[in-house]
């Protein structure tokens, strides 16, 4: 049988609680539904295109140079998705701006 501290020590072990728990902030800001969609999305886009453009450049890129790089492509890749985002769908970025 589970008891409450046993089930505790679970979910410290579990990668998928501790992946949610990330996401969790972002998700609980949200107003309504299609705001957390939109959150939840945006997220997921720039998470994959962040790992697909490191992946795709690690042959190129210098160990050494390696974390200077990854938080560089991450900085471009969300700058974009925001600009992007601000231009398409203007009342939705308003909405979630601040986040």
């Amino acid at each position: 049988m589970m008891n409450s501290s046993n089930f505790k020590i679970h979910q410290l072990n579990n990668p998928v609680y501790l992946s949610a728990l990330g996401v969790a902030p972002l998700v609980a800001m949200s107003k309504s539904f299609i705001t957390g969609l939109f959150m939840g999305s945006v997220f997921a886009i720039s998470l994959s295109l962040t790992a697909l453009v490191v992946a795709g450049m690690r042959s190129m890129v210098p160990n050494i140079t390696r974390l200077a790089y990854l938080l560089i492509v991450s900085s471009a890749c969300v700058s974009v998705i925001d600009w992007s985002t601000q231009a398409l769908f203007y009342q939705l970025h308003l909405s979630v701006h601040n986040y």
